[in-house]
């Protein structure tokens, strides 16, 4: 691994930058993990991590050097450069930005890289001058105090440093492969360059003080005689200690999971259903009990498009488990189903600091958390659907209550069809798949189901009516899901041919909405409490990209890959049961 040192590097940087000459340079890579590379060339070192998700890059060097360091990077993957995080503002470190922001990079900075490049600077040692950076070259996303990446497999921690080379310095910490990117904040076998200013240079000396007034002594413990195996950018984690204890330590603490402040998200998405409040809330008050803070995304995931997002304290989630419906709200969102939605979405969680997402919702909402995921962003699924359709859990949070309100319709209306001898057909929801009928159905005692996942014909429902009425039944009770084949409209214009022979009297009641609104049951409130912890402790762990569910009676997770864009299906089997015990 090629070492630098001040010298080296101050010569590169004046004679490159004032020569404009990158002819002879070559930019050569070295392996550092499965995932992780460095790239050496002029300026500072370039980090990269490639693997299925992205090709994420840190530093980019000089803008001349854009194509060798393209072409470099297509020796390794065909895949471009998804993201782009600068450690710093100076231009060996950001000079390809405006490159590669067009080839389609998303750039992430500490706000005040951002800053200093947006205005006129100084380089004072270097005499040299600096116009503001064009808008392209800016950073789009920017953190105050860290912010986290899940890609390739990997955990990438991003954290600013104060007070260092820069006001704007961060490292990156590849914590899987463990490996460290130290920007300018190290340098081999020498003191911390300092700019104090962040428009001036200033070879830093022992004993001496910063423009700030602080005292240089507080970075010497970070500079005696690091080991020869050490560079700056590639730097593995376990070599750290004696060149870098500040930073090494505050990574080791992070990494051991102890007492660490993170910032975490939650929506819900899709249709509404009763427990969802109740889920927000466990989500809410578990992470602030771990000392995180929690933001809330109004209108589901074009509240992350549309910037609607707020903090939650504990009190805002007060009185509400057991509440219907969704205090977050719920939007449809055909933008986040395209990469530019989803990058809006990113950059205004990476805006934030919020490192993380907890994403309530059935399947709809699940794939979207799956493509998020894919982007190498950590999201938790909690399963939230009245049709009970997800893999990955026996049951959802919402179906209890669905299935119950249905039912009580059918026992209501069970004792007006006995009194004057008729049939009704009873609607519930279920577009795709036949659950809340089924299970109201049979738990109602209905002589007919008919689900989208069953074949069942208007003239097979009015044989099974007459033979109903042919054994001195004085009613009966048809249960159908909105998503039947055999619906409600072509059961009625059936019944008008035939109904002289049928015996009863046949009336429709539709229930519609009505299904998913009211109090959630016990059954809900204590799932979706459950569930809603589960995946807090799942971020805790380091586990994400997975939906947490209740196998068995026991919370599992399982991986939104397997889960999203699939649906299971009603069991079909219970239909022969319901038809049973309708003798």
């Amino acid at each position: 691994m090629k070492r630098l040192s001040l010298i080296a590097l101050l010569f590169v940087a004046t004679q490159v930058a004032a020569q404009q000459d990158f002819s002879k340079v070559e930019i050569t890579a070295q392996k550092l993990s499965d995932t992780v590379y460095m790239l050496t060339g002029a300026g500072g070192n370039i980090g990269l991590s490639i693997g299925e998700d992205a090709v994420l890059m840190v530093d980019d060097q000089f803008a001349p050097l854009t194509p060798k360091i393209q072409e470099a990077i297509a020796k390794l993957t065909p895949k471009p450069v998804k993201f782009l995080v600068n450690t710093h503002w100076h231009f060996d470190h950001t000079g390809g930005n405006e490159n590669f922001a067009g080839a389609g990079a998303i750039i992430v900075a500490h706000e005040n890289v951002r800053k200093r490049m947006s205005t006129e600077g100084v380089i004072e040692f270097l005499g040299m001058k600096f116009k503001a950076e064009p808008r392209a070259a800016l950073p789009s996303i920017t953190f105050a105090r860290d912010t986290t990446f899940n890609v390739n497999g990997d955990e990438l921690f991003v954290q600013h440093v104060s007070n260092a080379h820069t006001d704007g310095d961060a490292i990156v910490h590849f914590r899987k492969s463990n490996v460290i990117h130290m920007g300018d904040t190290f340098f081999n076998k020498l003191y911390p360059f300092i700019d104090s200013t962040a428009t001036c240079w200033r070879p830093f000396r022992a004993g001496s003080r910063s423009r700030s007034g602080r005292a240089g002594r507080s970075r010497r413990s970070s500079t005696p005689s690091p080991p020869p195996s050490l560079t700056r950018p590639g730097a593995r984690a376990s070599s750290m200690r004696s060149a870098s204890s500040r930073c090494s330590t505050r990574a080791r603490r992070r990494s051991d999971g102890a007492a660490v402040s993170r910032r975490i998200a939650v929506l819900t998405s899709g249709g509404d259903a009763p427990g969802m409040n109740a889920a927000v809330r466990a989500v809410t008050r578990g992470a602030l009990a771990k000392g995180w803070e929690v933001f809330g995304v109004r209108n589901g995931y074009a509240g992350l498009l549309g910037d609607a997002i707020e903090p939650l304290a504990a009190r805002d989630v007060g009185g509400i488990v057991q509440q219907g419906g969704t205090m977050l709200g719920s939007a449809r969102s055909p933008e986040f189903a395209e990469a530019a939605g989803r990058a809006t979405a990113l950059r205004n969680l990476a805006r934030r600091g919020i490192e993380a997402l907890v994403v309530i919702g059935g399947n709809g909402s699940q794939t979207g958390s799956n493509s998020l995921a894919r982007e190498g962003f950590a999201v938790v699924g909690v399963p939230s659907t009245i049709d009970n359709d997800l893999y990955g859990t026996d049951v959802s949070i919402g179906p209890d209550t669905a299935v119950n309100i249905t039912l009580e319709a059918i026992d209501r209306l069970r004792t007006t069809a006995s009194s004057h001898q008729r049939a009704f057909a009873v609607e519930t929801m279920g577009r795709d798949c036949g659950y809340i009928a089924l299970m109201a159905g049979l738990a109602g005692g209905a002589e007919v189901i008919a689900l989208p996942e069953s074949e069942i014909t208007p003239a097979e429902v009015a044989e099974r009516l007459r033979a109903a009425y042919k054994r001195g039944k004085t009613h009966a009770i048809v249960v159908i899901a909105e998503g039947a084949r055999c619906g409600v409209r072509e059961l009625m214009q059936h019944y008008e041919k035939e109904k002289a022979s049928i015996g009863f009297e046949l009336r429709v009641t539709r229930l519609g909405h009505v299904v998913r609104g009211g109090a959630p049951t016990a059954a809900d409130r204590v799932l979706a409490t459950r569930l809603g912890g589960a995946a807090v402790d799942c971020l805790e762990r380091g586990e994400k990209g997975v939906l947490v569910g209740l196998n068995c009676n026991a919370i599992a997770s399982s991986p939104l890959a397997e889960i999203a864009g699939r649906m299971r299906p009603a069991d079909r089997g219970l239909l022969e049961l319901a038809r049973v015990m309708a003798i």
